[in-house]
Formats: structure tokens, sequence, C-alpha cells
């Protein structure tokens, strides 16, 4: 637990377009050059937090819990699913 990066060898930058100054993109490659790690960047998509967030919660990207019921694990393609409780 004390030595929580030293499985790790390198950084990656995920661009949400939320930093257009670019000062967190340029610290991140910056921690990687002193670790001497690798960076990447990559572009992400901020969509899917904005419909959690909007309460647009899609079935097929969101599990939706409702009052009564609970998570399950399915051991099938899903993972976990919901099951009433009881």
């Amino acid at each position: 637990l004390c030595n929580y990066v030293r499985n790790y060898g390198q950084f990656t930058y995920i661009d949400m377009g939320l930093d257009p100054s670019g000062q967190f993109e340029q610290s991140v490659r910056e921690q990687a050059a002193a670790r001497g790690w690798k960076f990447d960047s990559v572009c992400g998509d901020i969509s899917m937090l904005q419909r959690l967030v909007d309460g647009d919660w899609n079935e097929k990207e969101f599990l939706v819990v409702r009052p009564g019921n609970r998570v399950i694990s399915t051991f099938e393609d899903g993972i976990i699913g919901v099951s009433p409780c009881g």
C-alpha cells in the first residue's frame, strides 16, 4: 500500500475538453518525465457523465437499481444485474 505506483510505467491524460489552457496536461507530462515514465494523451467524451448527472439513464448504458431491488452477480456478459429484494 505504501508504494502504490511501483507497478506503473505510464501516465495517460484523458482530454475531456475541460482544460483550455493545457495546464493539467502539462502537469501530467512533467510528472511522467520526472518518473521516467511514458506519456500518452487520448481524447475522451464527457457525454456519459453528462447523462448520469442529467438523469438520462438509458438502461443499456447504466445499471438502474430502483427502490426495492438489489445489485446481484449474473456471471454473464453484463457481470452484474438487478433483482428484487427478499
